[in-house]
């Protein structure tokens, strides 16, 4: 043992005795053997990992609302519009009779408390109800009685208001609802609905063609002396 440690330190002398004196271009040899390797890697461009791109977002289709007229809204009303036949009217109670034009629509009337103006369901050429007008009793305690109020908090706010009656007065409006396929016929001032009108689906325009003949959008309150008048005349006279 103590033979090998002096051969090795005999030949480690031996070494640098023979090589010491290029020692000084070893040194900045092997720095550059580490150096420039790690140069290499320090320059050159790192792998980085793929940027996901953003995902796409995915549009939300929101479906239409569907506005479903009701079937009814009154407990007076006699016929389901577009569901109703001649058939069915003919046999419902106050029935007075029917009328049948030249384009083959019928229209079957009933007893009202009004007799000049009866209630009236209209059916087309196929025979199925196409539009109804119902009258509404003026005592609140009567069956059917309703005011414009209920009718709004129910349904909301009318598409147009027609001002003007014939029958009634300047002074009454029809409250239409045209996507409910009903229209409202009442006194502002006394908030009591006069009658209510049913039918399909349909615009303004053609609810006053086809059904407006009851319309007076061209009246204008009276004079004061006419506005006494009426009022005179709509004054019960008192059985002596």
């Amino acid at each position: 043992m103590l033979l090998f440690l002096y051969l090795k330190n005999n030949m480690l002398h031996t070494f640098f005795d023979r090589y010491k004196k290029y020692i000084p271009f070893l040194i900045p040899f092997g720095f550059l053997l580490v150096f420039i390797p790690l140069l290499f890697f320090i320059m050159s461009p790192q792998q980085q990992a793929p940027i996901p791109a953003p995902e796409k977002e995915t549009p939300i289709t929101v479906a239409p609302t569907i506005i479903e007229p009701p079937q009814t809204v009154s407990p007076l009303q006699k016929a389901i519009i577009g569901v109703t036949t001649n058939q069915e009217l003919e046999n419902l109670p106050a029935y007075i009779g029917k009328e049948t034009n030249a384009a083959g629509e019928t229209n079957y009337t009933y007893l009202s408390e009004i007799t000049i103006r009866p209630n009236n369901v209209i059916t087309d050429k196929n025979g199925v109800a196409l539009f109804e007008r119902i009258l509404i009793p003026e005592d609140p305690e009567e069956t059917g009685y309703a005011t414009i109020s209920e009718f709004k908090n129910k349904y909301g706010e009318p598409e147009t208001v027609l001002k003007g009656s014939k029958f009634y007065s300047w002074v009454i409006e029809t409250y239409f609802y045209g996507k409910l396929g009903m229209a409202v016929v009442g006194n502002p001032n006394t908030d009591e609905v006069y009658e209510i009108h049913r039918f399909l689906p349909m615009t303004v325009e053609k609810y006053m063609a086809d059904f407006g003949e009851d319309l007076n959008q061209g009246s204008e309150a009276p004079e004061e002396g006419e506005a006494l008048i009426e009022e005179l005349l709509d004054t019960p006279i008192p059985a002596l």
